[in-house]
């Protein structure tokens, strides 16, 4: 399972893998459901985005400013094996 330290659980699916400032980043758990590609999704004062995990592009939403692309950056390995961990194929909800 993801390391505690590493993410608060906010409700069922939910996972805040991140934070710094007023910029946050979730995964959500989405076992048992049809999904999209590797994601996350990130959220700051003036907007939402939806950013790739397997390579870092932006999918919907706003575009980030540059401190969230930083913090994507700096924390891109965690993220990744947030969204690993969450959503292991076969892994029933």
């Amino acid at each position: 399972m993801f390391d505690v330290i590493l993410a608060k659980q906010y409700g069922a699916g939910v996972v805040k893998v991140v934070q710094r400032g007023l910029l946050r980043v979730y995964v959500y758990d989405e076992r048992g459901h049809r999904h999209h590609r590797p994601h996350c999704h990130v959220y700051w004062p003036d907007g939402a985005s939806v950013v790739d995990l397997e390579q870092p592009r932006l999918l919907a939403g706003s575009d980030p400013p540059a401190a969230a692309w930083e913090l994507l950056r700096d924390h891109w390995e965690t993220l990744k094996r947030a969204w690993d961990e969450l959503n292991q194929e076969g892994a029933s909800s």
